[in-house]
């Protein structure tokens, strides 16, 4: 009797205990394996640590930041067409051009006011350039007052020239950093629904008369 009570209460314990192990074992074998298929989706996805890479679909562009800046380099606004953002293009060429006319127009006013200075302080009555500059019929009453307004005029013109050379210069270099910074940011998120949103802002003090100029900084929360 106590044998029968013996087995019968090994085979009321034992069993849900086998039970038991045999599901744990399960569940174990089901958490490696998810853990295995976790790992390799990871790999599809490129999980290093922290960071996620997520592969991107081959069919989507994405320009090149070195090729733009080197088109752009070669060509100026080449690289923005390259980018697809061709309307960068005439502004680019509107204002080297500009700059370009604006150049020559200074360098021609100082070649023709440089030889009028030299012809009129070198007291060689042959050599009078300084009549181009002059209106028909012009007499020069003061010589010493028409010697300096020749000169600052010559020196203003020279100045001019080479601050827009050098404004020709930043042009190019900026039209080189912007199709490799925009290049960079070809994918980049600018919609509204942007968390941050700067923008001028204006303000007139009507106690005090006095304008107000500041910069707006909005933030947005998704809900």
């Amino acid at each position: 009797m106590k044998k029968l009570l013996f087995i019968l209460s090994f085979i009321v314990f034992a069993i849900p205990a086998i039970q038991a192990q045999g599901v744990a074992q399960s569940g174990e074998e089901e958490h490696v394996q998810n853990q295995h298929q976790a790992h390799s989706h990871d790999h599809q996805l490129g999980v290093y640590g922290d960071t996620v890479y997520v592969a991107l679909d081959d069919s989507v562009w994405l320009p090149s930041p070195k090729k733009a800046a080197m088109l752009s380099a070669a060509f100026p606004g080449a690289g923005q067409i390259y980018n697809h953002q061709w309307w960068k293009a005439p502004i680019i060429y509107a204002t080297m051009g500009t700059i370009a006319y604006f150049i020559y127009w200074n360098n021609d006013n100082y070649v023709k006011y440089r030889n009028a200075y030299i012809d009129f302080v070198d007291d060689d009555p042959t050599t009078t350039r300084y009549d181009e500059i002059t209106p028909d019929g012009y007499v020069i009453s003061d010589d010493s007052w028409f010697e300096s307004t020749v000169e600052n005029r010559k020196d203003n013109y020279r100045r001019d020239r080479d601050l827009l050379i050098i404004s020709l210069v930043g042009v190019y270099a900026l039209n080189i950093i912007e199709a490799n910074v925009a290049a960079h940011l070809y994918d980049f998120d600018v919609s509204d629904d942007l968390s941050l949103n700067v923008s001028p802002d204006f303000k007139y003090d009507w106690f005090n008369r006095n304008p107000t100029v500041g910069v707006s900084l909005r933030l947005n929360i998704n809900k």
